[in-house]
């Protein structure tokens, strides 16, 4: 086994896109060495454990892998789509794990899991999920009214505060949300029947999603439609922030 041992850096991602050429390479190999020999064994593997414990730790060093894909990545558009693959890839592995009667529900940035990236740096997870399970991926997108929500104001430092959202201007689909009467509701974007709301929803409009980090971009929004990038459209009338747990 001693060909599957690889130098380890630091466990931040920093760490590892500092390797040199010749320690990248290594990392490379040896995951890949690792990977291959873990789906060679598997029966050996399996005999000895469970099925069970043998798909979790394949998927372990699948997840290891990932990670250097990631580091590896150039920071911006090949990262967003390294990280979004792996977030795919992880989703699926999670849902064959389940009895087949049962649903997983993932939670993520409107970003990461709406049905087209035509408008992102790349490839998304939505968009991959879609692709590879059809209609039991279901994209749900929130939008938000009014209130507050917790995020890094600076990039490059620990800098977490409350983010202001709205009030809205009449270009952004929030603020028709708003007028249209409760407080939260739901719209199921795939069975809105012709007419004037259905062409409004396929219409587009400025949208907001909150990231962690917080941007000029993000603030100004980005104009898009919703029955396009969603199946469902939660409006949440008034967000309140996240309180943080005493450590």
């Amino acid at each position: 086994m001693e060909e599957l041992l690889v130098p380890l850096a630091p466990l931040e991602a920093p760490g590892l896109v500092a390797l040199d050429a010749d320690g990248a390479s290594q990392l490379r190999g040896g995951t890949a060495t690792l990977i291959e020999h873990l789906s060679k064994a598997r029966r050996r593997y399996i005999a000895r454990s469970s099925a069970a414990e043998y798909s979790l730790m394949l998927q372990h060093a699948r997840v290891v892998e990932q990670a250097r894909r990631r580091a590896a990545a150039k920071p911006g558009s090949e990262q967003f789509v390294e990280r979004d693959r792996a977030m795919a890839e992880n989703v699926i592995w999670l849902s064959e794990q389940q009895p087949k009667d049962e649903r997983v529900l993932v939670w993520a940035h409107n970003g990461h899991v709406q049905l087209d990236a035509s408008s992102l740096l790349g490839p998304n997870m939505g968009a991959s999920l879609r692709r590879q399970l059809g209609a039991d991926y279901l994209a749900a997108g929130f939008v938000l009214g009014e209130g507050t929500y917790r995020a890094w104001v600076r990039r490059g430092a620990p800098e977490i505060a409350d983010v202001v959202v709205g009030p809205r201007q009449l270009e952004w689909a929030a603020e028709a949300f708003a007028r249209a009467g409760p407080a939260s509701f739901a719209v199921d974007l795939r069975s809105v029947p012709l007419g004037v709301a259905r062409d409004w929803l396929f219409s587009p409009h400025v949208l907001h999603s909150c990231g962690w980090l917080v941007s000029e971009q993000e603030a100004a929004g980005s104009v898009d439609a919703l029955g396009r990038l969603f199946d469902v459209a939660i409006y949440v009338g008034e967000t309140t922030s996240a309180h943080q747990l005493g450590r």
